[in-house]
């Protein structure tokens, strides 16, 4: 794209505010925090730097120089939905994350939404483990929601994901790989994955901020990108009555014959399906 890029890794809740606003002292024009964690200190350091572009990834802020970047994770976790519901003996689905914030509470929604279009009364638990990359954290969770009678398992972590995929296998449960293709990481466990290209969305982004057309908004990218958001390879235990379940699924999304609207469920706000 002809533009200079710089970047840094595993920035700790601490160093947040430090590390966006150095990046703008840098004169950097646009800076893209990975992660809903970072909302609040892109609200607090975008007021300070007029001239420089903050993009919220996963996040869900707007403002004059603030944009947010958002996967529309409920529709790939539907899918997921369909194929766990239709894959469990014990009825019990769970659902893992390393925090829980807008992005990873639509994600568990639209598990469950997908899950109950199938098995109206089935059981989703799900829980927080406060660290995407601690694999110790990682593991005891998900061997405490098998202890549970959970026998598939949707996980979006870091560094911990292939720790929850290896004990689900070594357990004999089933899993969901996320944001990768992690089939090949536990091959007997992994169901399919919850494929997000936020490279190739960032890079949209990137190239609109260069056009000058970046606007102050929640872009949202949904299955209609599927080069961006898509399943990956399916695990040999998925028959393929299910995967074309799944398939067929994704296709009246994209038409626009099943959509997700605003509601209240049991007083809270969260997104219903509409078919």
């Amino acid at each position: 794209m002809g533009v200079d890029v710089a970047y840094v890794e595993q920035v700790a809740q601490a160093d947040q505010t430090e590390t966006l606003t150095d990046f703008a002292r840098k004169g950097y024009s646009v800076v893209f925090a990975h992660g809903g964690q970072f909302d609040a200190a892109v609200e607090q350091v975008a007021s300070q730097f007029p001239n420089t572009f903050f993009v919220a990834v996963n996040g869900s802020i707007k403002g004059d120089n603030i944009a947010a970047l958002r996967i529309d994770h409920l529709q790939g976790s539907y899918l997921c939905g369909i194929i766990g519901a239709s894959l469990t003996k014990s009825n019990k689905l769970a659902y893992i994350a390393g925090q829980e914030f807008e992005a990873t509470q639509q994600e568990l929604r639209g598990f469950e939404l997908g899950a109950k279009s199938v098995k109206p009364n089935i059981q989703i638990t799900s829980t927080f483990t406060g660290d995407w990359n601690d694999v110790a954290k990682g593991k005891e969770a998900t061997l405490a929601l098998i202890s549970t009678g959970a026998d598939v398992i949707y996980q979006w972590l870091d560094n911990a994901s292939a720790a929850v995929l290896q004990t689900a296998s070594d357990k004999g449960v089933y899993a969901f790989g996320n944001t990768q293709d992690q089939l090949d990481v536990a091959p007997k466990a992994v169901l399919t994955s919850a494929v997000k290209r936020l490279d190739i969305a960032i890079a949209y982004l990137a190239e609109l901020a260069k056009q000058k057309q970046l606007k102050g908004q929640i872009y949202t990218i949904g299955l209609e990108r599927p080069d961006i958001l898509f399943l990956g390879k399916f695990g040999a235990a998925v028959p393929e009555t299910v995967k074309q379940k799944a398939l067929q699924a994704k296709q009246e999304i994209v038409d626009k014959k099943i959509t997700f609207e605003n509601c209240k469920d049991a007083g809270k706000d969260t997104r219903c399906v509409k078919t």
